[in-house]
């Protein structure tokens, strides 16, 4: 039975090397790497959501292979943090991305 409490949450979100300068660090270097951003939902929660997120475009170096995650993480009443990692040799100057939250 679905609780007639749920409620859905979601956007679409950008980022890269243009928009968030030096802290974009997706495109420098060799190894693992994270850019991290914080989203806080319009409406909080009772309980902390489910929240779902998916990669929907990204603009990488065509020099190596295109490696990336992209996750939910911190997931309270009042929002989230989505992680974005790379590793190796990829380069990455921009992600797209949308995400979802279902709960109560």
């Amino acid at each position: 039975m679905i609780s007639p409490y749920l409620r859905f949450q979601g956007g679409n979100l950008y980022y890269g090397a243009s928009e968030n300068g030096q802290a974009w660090i997706l495109n420098q270097g060799t190894g693992e790497r994270k850019y991290t951003s914080h989203i806080d939902f319009k409406d909080s929660y009772v309980i902390p959501p489910n929240v779902i997120v998916s990669l929907t475009g990204i603009d990488g170096d065509n020099k190596a292979n295109s490696r990336i995650n992209v996750v939910a993480t911190n997931v309270t009443e009042a929002g989230f943090d989505i992680e974005y990692k790379t590793w190796a040799d990829t380069k990455i100057t921009s992600l797209w991305s949308s995400w979802t939250a279902l709960g109560e």
